[in-house]
Order: C-alpha cells, then sequence, then structure tokens
C-alpha cells in the first residue's frame, strides 16, 4: 500500500512489482495487478501512468479533450463527480443517490406520492424531467410503471410523464397519455435492485430519453398537443387512473422548466442541488421529507409510502 501526498509538488515516485492499492491525496484508491510499472508525477497535471497508459486524477473543469484515452479518470472540480472515458466519449462513474432516504413505493400497497402541479411547464412549452430510480419488480408485458406524472387527470385528459413500459418484453420509455403512440425506440437494459438515472425532455416537437445521462433515444410526438390544464400530480403512480403504480424506490425527482442537455444531466444527475439553480422548478431531495426544496409543489403521503 503506497500512500503519496501532495506536500512535495517536484517528487517522483516509481514502483515496479505487486501493489496492492494506491492512496492519492483525496483518498482516491487506484488498485493495481502484478509487475506492473505505476509513475507518478504531480507536476503533469496528476497523471497516473499504468503499463504505460494515461489516467487523469487531477481536477479539471471542463473534460480533456486532447488526445484522451480509454479508461481515463479525472475529478471535476465544477460537479464534484469522477468522469471516464470509455473510448468514445466521457461518462460519469455511476455512484448511487441512496445517502440513506429515498421514498419506497409498495405496487401491492397502492402507494403513491402526490401534488398539485403548480407551475410546471404545460402544452408545447419546454421541459425535462427526471429521477432516481431503483427497481423492487418490473412491469410485466404490456404494463408499464410510472415513476413522476403531472397534467389533467380527468378520463379525456392530457398528462405527460417519466415512465417505463413492456412492450412485449421490451422495456422502453413513455412520456404521455398516447404512450402507445409515442413509446420510446430503444431497449433499456434494466435489472432490480440497481439504481438508474432516468430523464426526459421535451421542446415542443421531440422527447429525448436519457438512461444514466446517456440520449437512449428522439422521439417525435404524436397526437394532440400537451394539455394546459393542470389539475394533478405524483410520484410512483399515473394520475389519470388507479393503475401503472411503481414498485421500487424513487430519490432526486426534479422538474425544470428548460431543455436539459445531455451534459447538464450528466455533470448534475450525481449530485444533490440547492433549489435555486435556474430553470429548476420543482425539486423533490425525498431525503424522509414530504416538502418541496423549489417550488410550491410538496408532496401528500397516500397509503404510507416509506422511507428507509
Amino acid at each position: 500500500r503506497l500512500g503519496v501526498g501532495t506536500n512535495k509538488p517536484s517528487s517522483k515516485v516509481d514502483v515496479n512489482g505487486t501493489v496492492e492499492a494506491m492512496q492519492i491525496s483525496t483518498n482516491l484508491i487506484v488498485a493495481s495487478g502484478s509487475n506492473q510499472n505505476i509513475s507518478i508525477n504531480p507536476t503533469e497535471a496528476g497523471k497516473l501512468l499504468i503499463g504505460g497508459d494515461s489516467i487523469v486524477v487531477a481536477s479539471k473543469a471542463t473534460d480533456p479533450t486532447t488526445n484522451p484515452k480509454a479508461g481515463q479518470i479525472y475529478l471535476n472540480k465544477t460537479t464534484n463527480v469522477l468522469r471516464f472515458y470509455d473510448g468514445n466519449s466521457w461518462l460519469t462513474i455511476n455512484t448511487t443517490p441512496d445517502n440513506g432516504y429515498s421514498a419506497d413505493f409498495a405496487i401491492a400497497s397502492n402507494q403513491k406520492l402526490t401534488f398539485t402541479p403548480t407551475g410546471l411547464p404545460s402544452g408545447n412549452s419546454n421541459r425535462t424531467l427526471e429521477a432516481w430510480v431503483k427497481f423492487t419488480s418490473l412491469p410485466s408485458s404490456g404494463n408499464e410503471m410510472t415513476i413522476l406524472a403531472y397534467g389533467d387527470a380527468t378520463s379525456t385528459g392530457e398528462l405527460f410523464w417519466l415512465g417505463i413500459w413492456n412492450n412485449g418484453g421490451t422495456y422502453v420509455f413513455q412520456n404521455d397519455r398516447y404512450g402507445i403512440a409515442n413509446p420510446g425506440t430503444a431497449s433499456l437494459n434494466l435489472s432490480t435492485g440497481v439504481w438508474y438515472h432516468f430523464a426526459v425532455t421535451y421542446d415542443g416537437t421531440y422527447y429525448r430519453n436519457y438512461k444514466d445521462g446517456v440520449l437512449t433515444d428522439t422521439v417525435t410526438r404524436t397526437g394532440s398537443v400537451l394539455g394546459t390544464v393542470l389539475t394533478a400530480g405524483a410520484i410512483g403512480h399515473r394520475i389519470d387512473s388507479d393503475s401503472h403504480r411503481l414498485d421500487g424506490r424513487v430519490d432526486d425527482s426534479r422538474i425544470w422548466n428548460t431543455v436539459r442537455t445531455s451534459t447538464e444531466i450528466t455533470n448534475n444527475k450525481d449530485i444533490e442541488l440547492t433549489g435555486n439553480e435556474s430553470g429548476l422548478v420543482t425539486y423533490w431531495k425525498l431525503n424522509n421529507s414530504l416538502g418541496a426544496t423549489s417550488g410550491e409543489n410538496d408532496l401528500t403521503n397516500v397509503n404510507s409510502v416509506s422511507f428507509s
């Protein structure tokens, strides 16, 4: 085990042989196998050389663009998240948002968190919905699970939602009342017991769906425009019928009145917001609380949703 501090910026350490772990200043642990040549030179922007390949471990404000290599990692000092280059693009290293509390929905108990959608985007105005989800079970073929929805709760009303539909054994995104006509096109590889971050943006014409910050599909909306009458909203349950219930946990649910970019979604999904960010109209941290961190849309607990 080798600990390397930053109080000697001119130092250089070369290690040959077996290294169990390496700790660099801020408790970043990098494991290696045996017989690897490891060289650390803090004067070179925190480069760590393992077998000739470079891993960036320094804090930077933006993704490195000059000849990045697969396997590079750096700490984004603006968003405080680790970023990883997979050979094609920079990705955020997935961390669970489970800070001890999240809303836990039991499908058999018909549980939901409801709200009156005050000041939320309507009609064809821009919007983004996002949330972390961990499924206890997944929807059966032909069924769907609602993560977040709001709109007109009447039988003929319009609503907008972030949900997952099982299209004959293939899980896809579903985003509005006419979801059967406007489903996502990409197959989502989903499992129970795993945290996923889901987001959907709408710009008046297109839905763009994201899983863990990665764009999965772009769907042209068909059917009538989204409604301007907003009467109800819910987390974990559809608002116009007693169906499409979620079985699992939800954390850090957000609604924006802007179309968030892929970079904005990726760079902010792993961090807890303050609640006063530009464009953020409603934010539920779901940290054992029903209060909205931003906006007026406090939640009502129906049938005893638990926080655990």
